[in-house]
């Protein structure tokens, strides 16, 4: 797709979720930025449930960022599972992250 989409609130993104799963066209990532913890990972578990729910035989792999370090998570990113052909992974709370760290994340969203 090479799209950057952005949305305001959960319920257009949601809506977005839906709509390209339903057309087989799911972008391969999305980037929630939600200042609130509590909030942001409510949104992740929606965007989670619907992916799970499209994609019944995805892997999901749920990261907290100041318990992971970047290469953790980039492993997972490309280590394909061995339990399904889709993958789901989460990393959250990385606004506390050293700068080359979101460097290297933005490069990765921008060039999966």
């Amino acid at each position: 797709m090479g799209e950057h989409l952005k949305f305001l609130n959960y319920s257009a993104l949601q809506k977005h979720v839906r709509d390209s799963l339903s057309l087989h066209q799911c972008p391969h990532t999305f980037l929630v930025v939600q200042s609130q913890r509590q909030e942001r990972r409510k949104s992740l578990e929606k965007i989670v449930s619907d992916l799970q729910s499209a994609y019944n035989e995805a892997q999901l792999t749920f990261f907290e960022a100041e318990e992971s370090p970047w290469s953790k998570v980039c492993d997972a990113l490309m280590t394909p599972s061995l339990f399904g052909e889709k993958q789901i992974v989460v990393w959250n709370g990385i606004k506390a992250l050293e700068p080359q760290t979101l460097e290297a994340i933005c490069f990765y969203v921008l060039h999966p």
